[in-house]
């Protein structure tokens, strides 16, 4: 159960904290540019695999303990 939650923290923090980070910074989520996510709303990809990611890694977490 550790493996399966590193690797979906990973996945949030590569594919959703640094785009987000990034869109801070240059105001534009570059790693979501050749997926078509442009415009004033491109933060909103990333932030939903962020908050995807904490809800898998809580919902992990608690089924392994129980």
């Amino acid at each position: 159960m550790k493996a399966a939650q590193n690797v979906v923290g990973m996945v949030g923090l590569g594919l959703g904290l640094v785009p987000l980070v990034m869109f801070l910074f240059t105001g534009r989520a570059g790693l979501w540019g050749p997926l078509g996510v442009t415009g004033s709303m491109s933060w909103i990809p990333p932030l939903l695999v962020v908050v995807a990611a904490g809800i898998t890694i809580v919902a992990l977490d608690r089924r392994g303990a129980g």
